[in-house]
């Protein structure tokens, strides 16, 4: 068992990170919590590079060591933590693989060129689009995905010791950029989590009563995988392409089963505003305002972020230069 304090850089609303925080909740893995601002490049500051040379999400701290990706921090802390309940079954099992291959399989589904890529070309979402609140997220992120560069030349010119770990970021930036700008490209990645998705449906399809997991009984790392996958196309407001009104009934009913989880519902029904404003105020604003006059400000921004009428550009730009 792992005494040492594991410690999770993470954003609540990026689908990696809440693979992770799946994980750790449901399986009741103490840890803290370092709330990283992706929205303000906050994982491309100097610091956070010499951690993670990609500036992503999630990142471990444990043992005074660090680990990022999201399959590889759950197979670790597999190791790591033995208290029960395990989500890989033992070693050299069928069940075993069974659980890796899926894991593997729905990790192969490129979310961010489907979810980024139906903004740009919103006819692929068969006669809708990304919805709501997280539409309005989404489209903000699209736009200033191209827009890091200033960041990262600051960043490069202060820290000449990580000039290629930057340069390597604004290529990795500017590919993934054109990624979702490239229909084909978009097309590909919709049908690929569509063939997935089928496989997935004929498993479940299998499964006999009491076996409400992808892979039986009991969760595995390759049900956290479907959890996510699941929650994020659902609140981009996509899910009838893939799986609602009979289209996958095996999966409809798997997704019905999760709204229930207790866990699902404190990871993945997040509210993008609440994750992105309170944090930044807590932050940025002085502390003599008291928690009063930032929970007041929050309020008021909540009701013109549900009306539509909150300008997230603006606001983010307010806060980059306060930096």
């Amino acid at each position: 068992m792992a005494t040492e304090e594991l410690t999770l850089y993470y954003f609540p609303g990026s689908y990696y990170s809440q693979r992770v925080l799946f994980y750790l909740k449901a399986r009741s893995i103490p840890f803290k919590g370092r709330y990283m601002n992706i929205l303000l490049g906050e994982t491309y500051e100097p610091w956070y590079m010499r951690m993670n040379p990609k500036g992503q999400v999630p990142v471990i701290k444990h043992r005074g060591g660090y680990l990022a990706d999201s399959c590889a921090i759950m197979q670790y802390l597999e190791k790591e933590y033995d208290t029960p309940p395990k989500l890989l079954p033992a070693a050299s099992t069928p069940q075993r693989e069974e659980a890796l291959r899926f894991a593997d399989l729905i990790n192969s589904i490129k979310i961010e060129v489907i979810t980024y890529g139906i903004i740009s070309f919103p006819h692929l979402s068969q006669g809708g689009m990304l919805v709501g609140k997280f539409q309005r997220l989404m489209e903000w992120r699209a736009k200033s995905m191209g827009q890091y560069t200033p960041f990262l030349e600051r960043y490069k010119a202060k820290s000449p010791d990580l000039e290629d770990v930057y340069i390597q970021k604004e290529k990795d930036l500017s590919e993934f950029y054109a990624q979702f700008r490239d229909e084909a490209t978009v097309q590909r990645a919709i049908v690929g989590a569509q063939n997935v998705l089928d496989e997935l449906e004929e498993t479940l399809g299998k499964r006999k009563e009491g076996e409400c997991w992808l892979c039986g009984p009991d969760m595995t790392v390759a049900d956290v995988n479907l959890a996510i996958l699941i929650g994020r196309l659902d609140s981009a407001g996509v899910g009838y392409m893939f799986w609602k009104n009979g289209k996958r009934p095996n999966i409809e009913a798997y997704f019905h089963r999760l709204k229930k989880n207790d866990v699902y519902k404190s990871v993945c029904e997040f509210n993008p505003f609440l994750g992105i404003f309170l944090p930044l105020v807590k932050k940025k604003l002085p502390s003599i305002l008291g928690i009063s006059a930032v929970l007041a400000m929050g309020a008021v921004a909540i009701y013109f972020w549900k009306k539509g009428e909150f300008d997230l550009n603006t606001f983010v730009e307010k806060v980059q230069f306060w930096k």
